[in-house]
């Protein structure tokens, strides 16, 4: 019967470690993904009903302008998300 020396056990030990980071790292990637697409989905609902909504052609500037906030947040979002994962800003 072969039995486990205390190097196996801190090799096993570390093995595991890897691979809970691992699951922990594709669990953040999946559900940033939710929230994109969750985010995308209400963006779409919010410019069909903009659109029944408004009969001018002012919605189109405010659709352009709504655009532009999106790609603003998105990109201010994205920065933050970085320095999070980076380990820069750290949340209490």
């Amino acid at each position: 019967m072969n039995t486990l020396t205390s190097a196996d056990n801190v090799l096993i030990a570390d093995i595991r470690e890897l691979i809970d980071r691992a699951r922990q790292r594709a669990a953040t990637a999946v559900n940033a993904e939710r929230a994109q697409l969750n985010w995308r989905i209400g963006w779409r609902i919010m410019i069909l009903h903009m659109l029944c909504a408004e009969s001018s052609g002012s919605h189109l500037r405010r659709i352009a302008a709504l655009e532009a906030r999106r790609e603003k947040t998105r990109a201010l979002k994205q920065g933050m998300m970085q320095e999070l994962l980076t380990g820069r800003i750290r949340l209490v």
